[in-house]
């Protein structure tokens, strides 16, 4: 968290600057450190300082206006003065040009309800607009068509849980969908409850994985056997709202377990579950998805994974939405990081993979 590693971040993958933003922005809430705050305001500085953030419209400003958001919520009468008009311009300038690009609908993400770009902009939009609507009355504008396309998005997944684009880029998505809805949960309005795609998310999670450890996972698509972020804020906030033991266990297993990815700091902000790491129920040793084409069995021998079979030979994109855009089509189909696969199958052993996904060999 020092300030020095921040042009580091900015050159080589801005998103972590605003992912640092926020972990900072929950530890001065949960430990009311001087020294914390410090480092908070220091980084915030440093981030507004700089124009160019991606290409301004996708996910690296995206990353940084929510965590600007929630500091500015959060913090607003502790700014110092001339920081706290600082970020509150910032979230301005970059938040109405986001507003006008989505407003548009021609954005490729702008219409896009099965992409994660989709889910992290409006959730970024979402934030900054709960974040100013004091400030500008636009802002109450934003909210509102925030809102809507988040509301669509929920409507057009798939209640299986599955999720196009593969584990990982599954988790990176799903990571900021819970946030919008926690978000509107907040404002009184709860959308958990009308999501059976979150609801069930966990069966297609332990599908994609290859054993007990949850570490390495079939590379399907664009999406790499190993874990970018880790997901236990999506199971900390889904194990609280289904009131799921599948969702608490798997948010105990990421927390106390697994060391690398390190479980997001966002996740103290829910109240946490107590859940056991007993993790692999004998009604997700063997799995179907028909939505995505998907067939996962594991064989187990004395409660440990000793070989691992997933089979895959769907629609790239979905059934569900294929389906969903066929009779609405003004509805952006998407493939992404999906890929068109058709009696493609994968095998496992504890020793490795004995057949793999050959066609994600520059991202495995």
């Amino acid at each position: 968290y020092n300030p020095s590693h921040f042009e580091n971040l900015y050159k080589n993958d801005q998103r972590e600057v605003g992912n640092t933003i926020l972990d900072l922005a929950v530890l001065l809430w949960a430990e009311n450190d001087p020294n914390i705050k410090s480092l908070l305001w220091d980084w915030c500085r440093l981030a507004i300082a700089k124009d160019s953030w991606g290409n301004n419209l996708d996910l690296e400003i995206s990353h940084l206006l929510f965590g600007l958001s929630i500091t500015y919520d959060w913090y607003k009468d502790s700014l110092p003065d001339d920081l706290r008009k600082g970020i509150r311009e910032f979230i301005y300038q970059h938040t109405n040009s986001q507003y006008a690009f989505a407003k548009l609908q021609v954005g490729w993400w702008t219409r896009s309800y099965w992409q994660n770009h989709c889910w992290i902009k409006y959730t970024s939009i979402l934030a900054s607009g709960l974040a100013l609507s004091r400030d500008y009355p636009e802002a109450k504008e934003w909210v509102k068509f925030a809102e809507s396309q988040i509301k669509m998005i929920i409507d057009v997944q798939p209640p299986y849980g599955s999720n196009q684009e593969g584990l990982n880029y599954s988790v990176y998505g799903t990571l900021w969908l819970v946030r919008s809805l926690a978000i509107l949960e907040d404002q009184g309005e709860d959308l958990f409850t009308q999501s059976k795609y979150l609801e069930n998310y966990y069966k297609y999670y332990q599908a994609f994985s290859v054993d007990e450890n949850l570490d390495t996972f079939f590379d399907v698509g664009d999406s790499p056997r190993f874990l970018w972020y880790s997901p236990a804020e999506i199971f900390a906030k889904l194990g609280q709202k289904y009131n799921s033991q599948e969702y608490e266990d798997l948010y105990s297993f990421y927390r106390f377990k697994v060391k690398k990815p390190k479980a997001g700091l966002m996740s103290a902000v829910y109240s946490l579950p107590k859940g056991s790491l007993n993790l692999l129920t004998k009604d997700l040793d063997h799995i179907y998805i028909q939505d995505i084409g998907v067939y996962s069995e594991k064989i187990l021998r004395k409660n440990f994974v000793v070989n691992s079979f997933f089979f895959k030979s769907g629609i790239a994109g979905g059934r569900w939405a294929h389906e969903m855009s066929a009779k609405d089509p003004s509805l952006r189909l998407n493939r992404s990081h999906s890929h068109p696969d058709q009696n493609h199958f994968i095998v496992w052993t504890p020793k490795g993979f004995l057949i793999s996904d050959t066609g994600n060999s520059k991202k495995s």
